[in-house]
């Protein structure tokens, strides 16, 4: 009867132990050094934070559009997208952009801009000017 006792409280044990792992997951962003204003043809250079626990790290993708234009005028992806499960854990990974391999990031028209960052289901965006 023990025995029975013990598999039934390790198998509810290891159930609840699941159900938390899995409900807190989380990611959060976090855009620095991005400025308000921008001359024209100015590098464009800010840091990202992209941390939280889970089962993966979290590949950011990130995107400059300009309000009221068409389309995206700068996106990059950075990361390893097919980086394997594993058990739940922290990550905190860190970027500053341009990266030392990348080319500058540069407007040459004036107007505002969005930067979109999205990793992890979440997304933040900044507004800034370019004159």
């Amino acid at each position: 009867m023990k025995k029975i006792i013990y598999v039934i409280a390790s198998i509810i044990l290891l159930s609840l132990v699941t159900v938390v792992l899995v409900f807190t997951q989380y990611t959060s962003i976090t855009v620095d050094g991005l400025k308000d204003t921008y001359q024209m043809g100015e590098s464009i250079e800010f840091s990202l934070v992209v941390k939280g626990y889970g089962s993966q790290i979290e590949i950011p993708y990130l995107s400059i559009k300009k309000i009221g234009g068409q389309g995206i005028i700068w996106s990059s992806i950075y990361g390893t997208p097919f980086e394997p499960p594993v058990l739940p854990r922290s990550f905190e990974t860190n970027w500053h952009f341009p990266t030392t391999t990348g080319v500058p990031i540069r407007i040459n028209q004036t107007g505002t801009y969005v930067l979109k960052v999205e990793a992890g289901g979440q997304n933040v965006e900044k507004l800034f000017t370019v004159n």
